[in-house]
């Protein structure tokens, strides 16, 4: 029993300093996911043809990263926020097999755990004046099967960006 004094003399400590610790531990987290993109379908044949994601770049604004959920094969993830509201989201692949066509972009579902403010005070100004609430901006960087040509940026939508209730990543399928 003496084994969790130090324990029950810290958390006194902190509610008799008004802190706000709990609230901050149950922070709710919402499973972000990339849904709505519209590729061609791939085409077989001697003349393959169809759309992919070669790679994407989502600066965000407000959003705190809790965990990259999965990551699709031969792509490579980046996640963070700075020490202010901004941050991002990014993948690419790493070779043409590794691109997402319109039949892997499932890859996309339940990709990050985060958790998302509502407002952000732009500076340190009246919030019912100077506040923007989360949000999400940037590009995909679309290719064509068969194409020469660099992979093409396409807007993220706010339709691109699904977040869902969630308390952990799911399961891995």
């Amino acid at each position: 029993m003496s084994g969790f004094r130090p324990f029950w003399l810290l958390a006194a400590c902190l509610a008799s300093l008004g802190c706000n610790c709990p609230a901050a531990i149950s922070a709710e987290t919402e499973l972000l996911s990339i849904t709505g993109i519209k590729l061609q379908p791939l085409k077989s044949g001697s003349q393959a043809s169809g759309q992919y994601i070669a790679s994407f770049e989502i600066k965000t604004w407000g959003v705190r990263v809790i965990a990259v959920c999965h990551i699709p094969g031969g792509w490579t993830i980046s996640a963070g926020k700075n020490a202010n509201p901004e941050g991002v989201l990014s993948g690419s692949a790493g070779e043409g097999v590794a691109f997402l066509d319109s039949e892997s972009l499932h890859q996309l579902t339940d990709f990050f755990l985060v958790q998302v403010d509502d407002y952000h005070s732009v500076d340190r100004g009246d919030c019912a004046k100077n506040c923007t609430p989360a949000s999400f901006a940037g590009d995909f960087y679309i290719g064509e099967y068969g194409s020469e040509d660099q992979p093409k940026p396409q807007r993220v939508l706010p339709s691109n960006i699904r977040l869902d209730a969630a308390s952990r990543c799911p399961d891995p399928r």
